[in-house]
């Protein structure tokens, strides 16, 4: 049974800083993508990849896997919705999985910023069924309220 750990980050001011430029900017990478893979018609990630990969890598800077989590991210809407250009907002969360994030103790996560790896303590808030399919390891950062939110994925077997 797969169900979703809910944690709250407890992010000092410059991580917190730090978060919302990453967020920020993965976001506004994701609009600049999704115009290119419209275009192009299709939510292969692959063809998309070939198409863009090192264009946003040069232009935004970001690090290669949080590329690669921006092209997969406008592939999934476009395949959702092809009728229309994705848009991201500002601060909508953003998608990190095993290479950009890693919980290093039970009240710590590790997470990549566009300011470096930050370690960050967290407090779990508690668990949910998860209500749709997603994969193991794959974390979601939200901000609201003025404060982080990490939501991830973990397979538990039923007793």
């Amino acid at each position: 049974m797969n169900q979703l750990i809910n944690m709250k980050l407890h992010a000092e001011l410059y991580y917190a800083a730090a978060m919302i430029k990453t967020m920020e900017l993965c976001n506004g990478l994701c609009n600049d993508i999704a115009p290119i893979a419209f275009k192009m018609g299709t939510a292969n990630i692959r063809t998309i990849s070939d198409a863009c990969y090192r264009i946003m890598r040069e232009k935004h800077g970001l690090p290669s896997q949080m590329i690669v989590r921006a092209i997969a991210r406008v592939a999934g809407r476009l395949a959702e919705d092809k009728t229309k250009i994705p848009h991201f907002d500002h601060l909508e969360k953003i998608i990190y999985d095993n290479k950009l994030l890693t919980f290093k103790r039970i009240d710590e996560v590790s997470i990549m910023t566009v300011e470096g790896r930050l370690t960050v303590p967290m407090t779990v808030l508690g668990y949910r069924p998860a209500e749709r399919e997603r994969p193991r390891g794959y974390s979601e950062l939200a901000y609201r309220d003025d404060n982080f939110y990490l939501s991830t994925a973990v397979k538990i077997d039923a007793v």
